[in-house]
């Protein structure tokens, strides 16, 4: 039944599917054969389970991290990026994080001089580990996903084995979380694909809730102020998020104030309420400091808090909205099952825990599930402004620990002998479920079976349609929309599938070639004085800036989105409205940069001959360009523009 479950889940890619099936069916069979001897074998381990002592769980405890680590790490963290570059061609990491990263680390002021799409702080802490890991760069910055990854959910770990006392429900409850996280099979082709689809979102939910739970056990006001200063934090780090966390956080010391059982315990004298009060104050100076870190006396600009405000006004006003009845057209039920019953959930909790608490049939601990289930709640407003289905999981967590902790509360009232077999029952069906996912069996940790699992074609199939992954977002344009040669003079693209590399060392090579750009950065780095800013418009204009040491120049960077630079093709901008573009033409035409680099293929006599289907923004981008400046100097893949007028 699992294996034909999932040859339905992943019909289009069922070659793992189609091996477990086999693998199960062998298994079946030997299980016939050797009924008996497996029969007490079961028996054995069944006794020795069920009268485990402290010491064997001890062990257990020590185990599980250890195994959480070898499940989420990824040792060829060079090969995830190359693949990445293949296959997106980087058009979600640069916008998320690079872009703004290598602004800050350059000396740009961000949202003033480059925008920040996804908050402030995101960027600027991930740009600041990566230089721990011996600098800025995209491996690096994988490298700084995969640590923040593996502590945050060691630190659920932990904060769940403190909470809820019970091994087996927490293990059960962990291996659930990561599957519906970062494995569920509507992500594609791995979970650091989408930056801001991993917890890098909301890596500060759990100390807020490890000292929540501190606070609830033993009432110290220290717990208060320092979760009140990490919100303060994640409003900086991210706007969208930080505002859940700050409304959770909120609404957890308004619970303080109006429930009397919580007013007695916690606010019994004058020097409590202080300290209560006092964590509005210690947010706010969290968010300014980090804010003054960050920006300087720019914070104090009505240009820079206009700028922080824009990209969350155009999905207030609808930008980038998807329907819910999307993943009904889209055929995605599961998801969408599962997306109408979170809310439920949520609510469902949170009345029933803080009702359960009033009548004294919950202990105070227990008030931790309600103010999960309240973020989760409000978290779930990104799935339902963006109902995609991968976005269902993307800010599900809070869903697994709240499923997590009712499994606790029924297994302790079933006494310990059902509730030992009811908790290993699910943890079975949670390690199984992960274990067998197609997307955990590509995923490149310790435990791959593959001596290549980046290219290998069992482990990552092709897409829905039967094309390769890698250049799947050009590997169909109509010849109509290419150039007879690219910015080299050469017809061939070097567009590469999995099938044309050997091993994953062999695709890495293709991606240190093909992702050099040191010959172009000698073309800038000639014409830029050092500190200064380069206006590129280009594919990659944030790796070609970072190998010139220099400023972006445009504030929407990246200007583009990317593709292959030996591809015969025009590329479409990533200005996405009106107001984006009149802002760029004005900069150029405010600052009138000496030098403008772009790539040779656009050159004004293909400009002009071009048919380039939904380059209307690129088009009139490139004709100002050409109108202004005239040719210079050539590079590599580029080519120096001189403003004449």
């Amino acid at each position: 039944m699992s294996a034909t479950f999932k040859t339905i889940v992943y019909a289009s890619r069922p070659q793992l599917a189609t091996q477990l099936f086999w693998v199960i069916a062998a298994l079946s069979l030997l299980a016939k054969i050797f009924f008996t001897e497996l029969s007490v074998l079961f028996q054995k381990v069944y006794r020795f389970v069920h009268s485990l002592n402290s010491t064997y769980t001890r062990w257990l405890e020590l185990i599980f991290p250890i195994l959480i680590v070898s499940i989420l790490y990824v040792p060829d963290a060079k090969g995830v990026t190359a693949r990445d570059f293949l296959g997106e061609q980087y058009h979600h990491w640069d916008s998320s994080v690079m872009t703004p990263g290598w602004a800050f680390l350059s000396g740009s002021v961000l949202n003033v001089d480059v925008i920040s799409q996804y908050g402030l702080g995101l960027p600027i802490l991930v740009a600041e580990l990566s230089k721990l890991l011996g600098g800025f760069s995209y491996v690096h910055v994988l490298q700084v996903i995969i640590l923040v990854n593996i502590i945050y959910y060691l630190a659920w770990y932990f904060l769940l084995r403190a909470w809820l006392k019970n091994i087996w429900v927490v293990m059960a409850g962990m291996l659930f979380a990561i599957k519906i996280e970062m494995f569920h099979a509507l992500v594609y082709p791995i979970a650091f694909t989408y930056p801001s689809g991993t917890v890098l979102r909301y890596v500060f939910d759990v100390f807020v809730f490890a000292l929540m739970f501190g606070h609830l056990r033993t009432g110290k006001n220290i717990y208060l102020w320092l979760s009140s200063i990490i919100c303060g934090i994640s409003l900086f780090y991210m706007t969208t998020t930080g505002l859940c966390l700050v409304l959770t956080w909120g609404t957890y010391l308004v619970t303080l104030m109006v429930l009397p059982d919580l007013r007695r315990k916690f606010l019994s004298t004058i020097a409590n309420w202080a300290a209560l009060i006092a964590c509005l104050p210690l947010m706010a100076a969290a968010a300014a400091i980090c804010l003054w870190f960050a920006q300087g006396q720019h914070m104090f600009t009505v240009q820079f808090w206009h700028n922080t405000q824009e990209f969350n006004n155009y999905f207030l006003s609808g930008f980038g909205t998807i329907p819910l009845q999307q993943n009904i057209t889209d055929h995605n039920y599961l998801s969408l099952l599962t997306g109408l019953a979170m809310p439920l959930v949520y609510l469902a909790t949170f009345l029933v825990v803080m009702s359960f608490y009033l009548y004294r049939i919950y202990s105070i601990e227990q008030l931790l599930a309600a103010f999960i289930a309240f973020y989760g709640l409000a978290l779930f407003h990104y799935f339902m402004g963006r109902s995609m289905s991968t976005n269902t999981y993307d800010v599900g967590l809070p869903y697994a620990f709240v499923l997590c902790f009712w499994l606790s509360q029924l297994v302790q009232h079933l006494g310990k002998k059902i509730g030992l077999n009811i908790s290993l029952a699910v943890l079975a069906v949670s390690a199984w479920a992960l274990l067998t996912t197609g997307n955990y069996v590509a995923y490149p940790n310790v435990w791959n079976l593959s001596h290549k699992p980046l290219v290998d074609p069992v482990v990552f199939g092709p897409l829905d349609d039967g094309r390769s992954y890698f250049n799947h977002l050009f590997s169909q344009l109509p010849l109509s929309s290419r150039m007879p040669l690219n910015s080299l003079g050469e017809t061939d693209e070097k567009l590469r599938s999995e099938k044309d590399f050997a091993d994953d060392q062999d695709m890495e090579k293709y991606y240190d070639e093909e992702f050099d750009f040191s010959r172009d950065a000698k073309l800038i780095d000639a014409l830029v004085p050092p500190g200064g800013t380069a206006p590129v418009i280009s594919s990659f204009e944030t790796k070609i800036l970072m190998d010139a040491n220099r400023r972006p120049f445009f504030y929407y960077s990246p200007l583009v989105i990317s593709r292959l630079m030996r591809m015969r093709t025009m590329v479409v901008t990533a200005l996405y409205t009106q107001g984006h573009f009149y802002r760029t033409i004005a900069q150029l035409e405010e600052e009138k940069p000496e030098y403008v680099f772009i790539e040779r293929i656009f050159s004004k006599e293909n400009m002009n001959i071009v048919n380039y289907q939904d380059g209307s923004a690129f088009r009139a981008l490139m004709q100002y360009v050409h109108a202004h400046y005239e040719k210079y100097q050539d590079g590599y893949f580029l080519m120096a523009l001189k403003r004449i007028s």
